[in-house]
C-alpha cells in the first residue's frame, strides 16, 4: 500500500499543469491574486500536523494562503522531505501560543475542553490532536469563493478528480475522530462529501447574524462530520465556542 509520504511526494514532484493552468486562465481575469502557485520556490502545502498519526480531529481549509517572498522564506529550497516533516510538526514550530494564525487558536477551543482554554499549551495540543487538510493543495494570495457548476464542465471535472480525490484519500488515511468543516466557501464541498447532513444546532455570530451548525458522517464512512456554516473567525464568542464544543465533542472527547 502506497504510504501517505510516497503519495504526497509524486504529487508534490508532478503539479497537475493541466488543471492549474485552466484553473489560472479562468480567474485571474478576474483577479490576479487568485493564480495558482506551483515551483520548486513554492511547494504545495497538502496538511498541518501529525499525519502519521491517525484519531485526531480533521479541519479543512480551502488552500495554502501565499505571502509575497514570506512564503518562499518559510521554505527556503527545502527538499520535499523536509518540506513534509516541517508541516508535519508545524504547530509544536510556532514560537509562542500567541504566535499561532488566528484560525487555530479559535480551533483549539472548538476541540479541546474548555477547562483547559486558559492552561494548556495550545501548540502542544493542537500537534496532538489537530490535522488541518488543504482542499487545494497550491498556495494564492486570495482563493474564490464559488460554486463548481458555475465554472466550465471541464474544470469542473479536473477539480473533482484532483482535489476532491486526494483530500478524500487523505481523511480515510488519516482515519479521524471526526472532521469540522466551518465557512460558506466549504458547503459545496460538503455538500458533495457528507451525507444525512442535517441542522444540529442554531447559534448566533460575533455579527448577531443566525448561524448553524450542521452533523452528517463523510461519504462512505462511519465518520462523524460537522459543518459550521460561517467561517470560525466571525463564531469566536466564548459562550458559542461552549455549545460548539460541548455538540462535537459528546462522543469523540479525548483529553
Amino acid at each position: 500500500m502506497q504510504s501517505i509520504f510516497e503519495k504526497l511526494q509524486a504529487l508534490d514532484a508532478a503539479p497537475d499543469q493541466v488543471l492549474i493552468s485552466a484553473y489560472n486562465q479562468h480567474f485571474t481575469r478576474q483577479n490576479p491574486k487568485y493564480q495558482l502557485l506551483a515551483s520548486k520556490q513554492v511547494r504545495p502545502c497538502f496538511f498541518s500536523g501529525d499525519i502519521e498519526t491517525p484519531g485526531k480531529v480533521v479541519t479543512i481549509s480551502l488552500n495554502p494562503a501565499y505571502s509575497p517572498q514570506v512564503t518562499e522564506a518559510e521554505q527556503a529550497g527545502m527538499s520535499f522531505s523536509d518540506w513534509y516533516q516541517h508541516c508535519r510538526f508545524r504547530f509544536a514550530r510556532y514560537g509562542s501560543d500567541t504566535a499561532m494564525h488566528t484560525i487555530f487558536k479559535n480551533l483549539f477551543k472548538v476541540i479541546a475542553p474548555p477547562t483547559l482554554w486558559s492552561s494548556a499549551d495550545k501548540r502542544l495540543y493542537l500537534q496532538t490532536h489537530l490535522l488541518n487538510l488543504d482542499w487545494c493543495c497550491y498556495y494564492s494570495e486570495q482563493f474564490p469563493s464559488f460554486a463548481l457548476d458555475k465554472l466550465p464542465v471541464g474544470l469542473q471535472r479536473s477539480i473533482y478528480d484532483s482535489w476532491d480525490t486526494t483530500l478524500h484519500w487523505l481523511i480515510e488515511r488519516a482515519a479521524p475522530r471526526y472532521i469540522f468543516v466551518h465557512g460558506q466557501a466549504m458547503q459545496a464541498w460538503v455538500n458533495r462529501s457528507a451525507l444525512e447532513l442535517t441542522p444540529a444546532l442554531q447559534l448566533e455570530n460575533s455579527r448577531h447574524q443566525p448561524c448553524r451548525l450542521f452533523q452528517g458522517v463523510f461519504t462512505g464512512t462511519t465518520i462523524p462530520l460537522y459543518y459550521l456554516e460561517h467561517f470560525i473567525n466571525i463564531v469566536n464568542q466564548n459562550t458559542t465556542l461552549e455549545r460548539i464544543n460541548a455538540f462535537v465533542n459528546e462522543d469523540n472527547r479525548v483529553a
